[in-house]
């Protein structure tokens, strides 16, 4: 019977913690891009997952616009220093959609690029690319932390 009793504490336990460290999103209405609609910038470099130690920020950033229905529309950048010159960050304007996993620029140019989405939230953008063989051999994969500036 005592043993009983401390089975059904810890399972109490177990679900008052979990029920209580969900985290609910502050604007449950938004889409996503809506909430990636904003200016980022750089926070932070990986290459191959490890941190790139030449990059010590940056004054790159990119403006994501979504329509009055909260679709993707057009995006801005200002190119700054970006670590990777043949990143997909291409140009100085374009258009932008959002899959389930992926930002796609410029879709139907042939100046056509996309990144997958990592993380999202309203305070943070995580995506990555791997440069094409034909750029470079090595086929590096770069993973960008971006913040709201």
């Amino acid at each position: 019977m005592n043993l009983l009793k401390r089975y059904n504490l810890i399972l109490f336990i177990q679900i008052a913690v979990s029920l209580f460290s969900c985290k609910e999103d502050p604007n449950p209405n938004l889409t996503d891009a809506q909430k990636i609609s904003k200016r980022w910038g750089i926070q932070s470099v990986k290459i191959n997952g490890f941190e790139d130690p030449n990059f010590s920020g940056s004054d790159f950033s990119i403006t994501f616009n979504s329509d009055s229905e909260g679709k993707a529309s057009t995006y801005s950048i200002v190119q700054g220093s970006v670590p990777r010159p043949d990143a997909p960050f291409q140009g100085t304007d374009g258009t932008w959609k959002l899959t389930t996993t992926a930002i796609v620029y410029n879709e139907t140019s042939n100046e056509a690029a996309s990144n997958t989405i990592l993380e999202l939230s309203e305070n943070i953008l995580i995506i990555s690319f791997t440069v094409p063989e034909e750029l470079d051999k090595t086929i590096p994969t770069y993973e960008y932390t971006l913040s709201p500036k």
